[in-house]
């Protein structure tokens, strides 16, 4: 009787895993929906002049981090737009609550200054 219960418990364990794995693999539909995503880069475009010479060129939906259930929209420009500080920006992520962050390569990139100069 005892090699049955182990049995049994062991296969209910089993399937109360599997279940676990299959809802916590099953996507989500984003909060955000990919049209507004698009329109608020393309503010993002439009507010510095930018709307004729550059322009959306990708459109992907990653997670945030690999424990994390947050998920954004990251999205690629058609060209770098170089800045005077050395900075270039790629893209934009687009967060499900609407907020943008553009996509900086040399963030921490900073001109030299000698002491005293």
């Amino acid at each position: 009787m005892k090699p049955l219960r182990f049995i049994l418990s062991t296969v209910a364990l089993l399937n109360c895993g599997a279940v676990f794995m299959v809802s916590a693999a099953a996507p989500e539909l984003p909060v955000l929906p990919l049209l507004r995503a698009l329109e608020l880069a393309q503010e993002q475009l439009d507010i510095r002049g930018l709307e004729k010479t550059v322009f959306i060129d990708s459109v992907v939906l990653e997670k945030g981090a690999a424990l994390s259930r947050s998920r954004h929209w990251t999205i690629r420009w058609s060209q770098a737009i170089p800045s005077a500080s050395g900075r270039i920006e790629t893209g934009a992520e687009v967060d499900m609550e609407g907020h943008v962050v553009r996509l900086v390569k040399n963030a921490g990139a900073a001109a030299y200054v000698k002491p005293g100069q």
